[in-house]
């Protein structure tokens, strides 16, 4: 994985991180575990569902 810092372009800097093959999988996992819970949390708010919205929001 590698993030680019663009903020100054003359001065650009990249981080970057070797995963593992299993630790890739378990932050990609991870990361689609954490985009479904803040999709729910949108969809209860536009429900009116302030509880269950804040209950996937905790999860998230």
């Amino acid at each position: 994985m590698m993030l680019f810092n663009t903020d100054d372009f003359n001065n650009l800097r990249v981080y970057g991180h070797l995963f593992t093959p299993n630790e890739t999988a378990t932050f990609v996992g991870n990361v689609d575990q954490v985009q479904a819970e803040l999709e729910l949390v949108v969809a209860n708010l536009e429900n009116n569902n302030v509880s269950l919205a804040q209950n996937h929001a905790n999860k998230a």
